[in-house]
């Protein structure tokens, strides 16, 4: 990949992970519908038998803020097949930064596993375009099926600067379908399935095999920090599409110290240890 196209990274994802972010709460949204702009229909779930996916419409033109003074506008595509948990969180907080930042956003997902109050903030947010495909979690023949919709979704809707893709699933489809269209292919794993303990030395060496033939189609891939990195070089990804950009964290105002030790009952001198988060080899 060309320096530019380094450059244009770092400046575009860079930025907007390491910096601390504002969450965009609206009090006034209490259901899933909007007034403004009807929900996407959710297309029937694959099957088996991989029936044929439904094909991705255009959701409707908005009018995104102006980008900063000096900055590109750049048109980015998300996938991601969860929009739940950690991953749906982040990729929930990305989508609404960059649209905020005056980029043209659009975001594909799965229906399959969405948080309602994910999708319930995306939808306080129309600037940002969310069309629903359905993705399975696993591998399966309709992985095929969802690439010839996203490809076909990405000539649709005109030229994009970016495809991002997130978790395996998404990071993979992304990199498939962005193949040949002149956008920059970007990769979040969010922890990649080889850290999974317990995964059979079958299992690790095939997903190990995937990630490093994906990662040649693809431009970038973003590590959240310094030991996922060192994990994607022992799995053999190259080392100059790695790059390591730890997640931001929500701006919200916190309570002063002696205030949360009163309202828990512990005394103002007492050593407190706080934890928050999953016990997990992934998470270590």
């Amino acid at each position: 990949m060309n320096p530019l196209a380094h450059r244009r990274i770092r400046r575009s994802f860079g930025t907007l992970h390491t910096q601390t972010k504002k969450r965009l709460r609206d009090p006034s949204v209490t259901t899933l519908t909007e007034t403004t702009r009807p929900p996407p229909e959710v297309p029937p779930e694959i099957s088996q038998e991989a029936s044929p996916a439904p094909p991705l419409e255009t959701p409707p033109e908005t009018s995104p803020e102006a980008p900063p003074q000096g900055s590109p506008r750049l048109r980015v595509l998300l996938v991601s097949e969860p929009l739940s948990g950690g991953v749906g969180r982040h990729v929930v907080d990305l989508a609404q930064g960059l649209s905020r930042l005056g980029h043209e956003v659009h975001l594909i997902h799965s229906p399959f596993r969405a948080s309602p109050s994910l999708v319930q903030r995306l939808r306080s947010v129309p600037a940002v375009r969310c069309v629903e495909l359905p993705m399975r979690r696993n591998p399966h023949v309709s992985d095929a099926l969802a690439v010839r919709a996203i490809r076909k979704y990405l000539f649709q809707n005109g030229r994009f600067d970016v495809v991002h893709g997130h978790s395996s699933k998404g990071g993979a489809l992304a990199r498939l379908a962005g193949a040949g269209t002149g956008a920059i292919k970007v990769y979040t794993p969010h922890a990649f399935v080889t850290l999974t303990p317990g995964l059979s030395p079958v299992k690790r060496q095939l997903f190990g095999g995937a990630e490093r033939w994906l990662a040649r189609l693809g431009d970038a891939v973003i590590a959240v920090s310094e030991d996922e990195r060192d994990h994607a070089v022992e799995l053999g990804l190259p080392t100059d599409r790695l790059f390591v950009v730890p997640n931001g964290i929500d701006q919200t105002p916190l309570p002063c110290r002696n205030q949360v030790r009163h309202d828990l009952g512990l005394p103002g001198e007492a050593l407190c240890l706080g934890f928050v988060g999953r016990l997990v080899y992934q998470k270590a």
